[in-house]
């Protein structure tokens, strides 16, 4: 049992703790970036800080049409809901965590502004979010994989 979080809180409270935490640090990261850079890059081509409005989807795909990026972001959240659903063993998973975190922190861009807030480059334009999203994939692929064996 976990001491921190007694009875049947301790299956949820780590989970949930987790979810606030990168949802909390892009909320917050974007909010700085958004009061201190403007929307050009300035620094190099590989790594540089600074604002990017993204309105399309991943790689500006589809950026003169944003109710395409808003509708992308529903239909993936609602297939990793169905994932979920099918897989109770994983939806708890670190992995997982970071996909509903990533995923939901850009759709709420995408609801307040219009767009998403990049505010980093390396090597393309991204957020925290877009970390989460990466790190989320590779530790559920990391995961399938041991599962495999």
């Amino acid at each position: 049992m976990n001491p921190l979080f007694p009875g049947k809180l301790s299956n949820i409270a780590p989970p949930l703790l987790l979810f606030t935490l990168l949802l909390v640090s892009d909320r917050a990261t974007k909010l700085w970036a958004l009061a201190s850079f403007s929307e050009t890059l300035g620094g190099g081509p590989i790594l540089s800080l600074g604002l990017r409005f993204n309105r399309g989807i991943s790689f500006s795909f589809f950026t003169g049409y944003p109710s395409v990026g808003a509708a992308m972001a529903i239909t993936a959240i609602t297939l990793l809901a169905l994932f979920c659903a099918k897989a109770k063993a994983t939806r708890r998973t670190p992995g997982v965590i970071f996909l509903w975190a990533g995923a939901i922190c850009n759709l709420l861009d995408r609801l307040l502004y219009g767009y998403v807030v990049d505010w980093f480059r390396v090597l393309l334009y991204m957020n925290l979010a877009d970390l989460w999203l990466i790190a989320g994939a590779l530790l559920v692929l990391r995961s399938l994989g041991a599962e495999s064996r």
